[in-house]
């Protein structure tokens, strides 16, 4: 872990108060600094620094917390102290108990709250991190394009991150003059990115990001780090939008989260009522969660009622625009797009590279061009659907269509969408039992531009009884999963995937007779089943 690197080191620690007075040495409690940043300036290499409960708010162009250069490599931030600690394990984990204020007053007069370039090991855990500017960067309009990046932390260059335990809100990245000209704006909340060579393991974890804008990249959070943790943080009301008018190089994606790197893994998360907009010809990805880099497990996560909106094609995937991956065990409720994927919008022309959704629930989803309420695929793309559920609550059949896979445009020599389904529930109310009235492949050519859709079989066509996201006693998608993909990622060592549905039960129901052990799944990201809690 982050943490051990830091802990094997021998490290000073410096205290923070606001009843304290920079003139002071930060040795003490007794002799605390009376700012964050006086303690940055008097700490070293592998340092603490314990800040007590309070609010400390940016004076005027000044940041609450600045730093540049390797001289603070594995500098820990710590809040929630009464001010009478010796130990960190006595502190009040409750982050609302220290606030960081960034002291904005409009869209052009303030700076990020935390701002660290260059430095890796930095650990920030236990605060109210809010109201705060991204960094300005480019000239004067109209002979550059201006952009803001990262309203509550600023983090360009940084590796080896540990963010954990904070309350990140009612920060933005915005600029007067984007909607004038294409270029974007990142992380209202966070951005952060690293391009170097070191692979160490970051970790964003534990974290409550809401109300946070954007126009451009990630409403809430713009990661641009690669082999990251993010994990059980809730994502809540963030906004990603961009309201140029006759743009087409500009975009807004990841209402809640832009997540770029290779690498991350986004499990048991909740992702709730983030928006993804854009006006003019630019474009929207992503309401909730946009991925666009390779190698990532999105699993074990929680989104509701996320949209995407945009004119003309724009607007795509209403909770998750991803491109490859693996998504599995996770619930999607009342999700919406303005055009294709009301939950999921998926590419997948990366070659070799594993393209599954699998053991996820969806419900009320929603698309309003009738491409895909759930999943929508993209042309030139391969994804197989497995072990899924496709639950609509309301009698619609003028927009049925749970999966979508597109056609190479006019023009093109890519192929349409190859998708495969196998296992899967879908219902509708009164909607004939068959894979037609669910999935449909656009097929406008004689030739392969047209989508494809297989069937694998195993489909059940019945209401699954759920309450909740739960399956009930008596529900059709007992035991009649394909446990082989499942498996298959389980002796690839992908565990967490693998091994624990939705709610964290074992994801496996093992029998055994006189031919060997057998295993049965349930369809869904609940498993009914479950002998045990791994």
């Amino acid at each position: 872990m982050v943490f051990g690197i830091a802990a094997v080191c021998s490290a000073t620690v410096r205290y923070v108060s606001t009843a304290g007075n920079d003139a002071n040495n930060g040795a003490s409690w007794g002799g605390a600094k009376k700012t964050l940043q006086a303690a940055i300036n008097v700490s070293g290499v592998n340092d603490e620094i314990w800040v007590a409960q309070g609010t400390y708010t940016a004076s005027a162009g000044v940041q609450v917390g600045y730093v540049n250069g390797s001289t603070h490599n594995g500098l820990q931030i710590y809040g929630g102290f009464a001010g009478n600690e010796t130990s960190r394990d006595q502190r009040n984990p409750d982050p609302s108990a220290t606030v960081l204020h960034g002291n904005r007053t409009d869209n052009s007069n303030g700076m990020p709250v935390l701002e660290f370039y260059n430095i890796g090991h930095i650990v920030i855990d236990g605060f109210t991190i809010e109201n705060g500017l991204g960094r300005l960067f480019g000239g004067v309009p109209p002979y550059s394009y201006p952009s803001r990046l990262g309203g509550g932390i600023f983090m360009p260059g940084c590796w080896a991150i540990t963010i954990n335990n904070n309350i990140i809100r009612n920060n933005k990245a915005t600029y007067a003059y984007l909607a004038t000209y294409p270029f974007c704006s990142f992380g209202g909340g966070v951005c952060a990115s690293y391009s170097g060579t070191n692979t160490e393991r970051s970790y964003f974890t534990n974290n409550r990001v809401e109300q946070n804008t954007s126009n451009g990249g990630g409403g809430g959070v713009s990661w641009g780090v690669s082999n990251t943790e993010m994990s059980n943080n809730s994502f809540l009301a963030n906004d990603a939008s961009y309201t140029g008018s006759g743009i087409s190089k500009a975009w807004a994606g990841g209402g809640g989260l832009y997540a770029g790197g290779t690498d991350v893994n986004i499990d048991c998360n909740t992702f709730q009522s983030n928006t993804a907009s854009a006006g003019g010809e630019s474009s929207a990805f992503g309401g909730a969660l946009y991925r666009p880099a390779l190698r990532t497990s999105i699993y074990r996560n929680e989104f509701i009622e996320n949209s995407v909106s945009g004119t003309g094609t724009s607007g795509r995937g209403g909770a998750i625009y991803i491109v490859c991956g693996i998504v599995a065990n996770n619930v999607f409720l009342r999700n919406s797009s303005s055009h294709e994927g009301g939950a999921i919008y998926f590419v997948s022309n990366a070659g070799t590279y594993t393209a599954m959704i699998t053991s996820d629930t969806f419900q009320d989803n929603y698309s309003a061009i009738n491409a895909g309420r759930s999943v929508s695929v993209c042309f030139d793309s391969t994804c197989t659907l497995k072990n899924n559920i496709f639950y609509y609550s309301q009698d619609d059949t003028s927009y049925r269509w749970e999966v979508y896979g597109a056609a190479s445009p006019s023009g093109y020599s890519y192929n349409g969408a190859r998708i495969t389904v196998d296992h899967n529930c879908f219902y509708h109310p009164n909607t004939p039992p068959s894979l037609g009235q669910y999935c449909y492949a656009s097929a406008p050519y004689p030739d392969y531009r047209n989508a494809i859709i297989t069937d694998n079989g195993g489909e059940v066509f019945a209401d699954p009884l759920l309450t909740g996201y739960r399956l009930s006693a008596n529900s059709p998608c007992l035991s009649v999963g394909d446990p082989s993909e499942m498996l298959s990622l389980h002796n690839l060592g992908l565990l967490p995937i693998s091994d624990c549905d939705y709610f964290g039960n074992f994801r496996f129901y093992e029998t055994h007779d006189e031919s060997g052990y057998h295993y049965q799944i349930d369809i869904g990201a609940h498993q009914y089943n479950s002998q045990d809690v791994p």
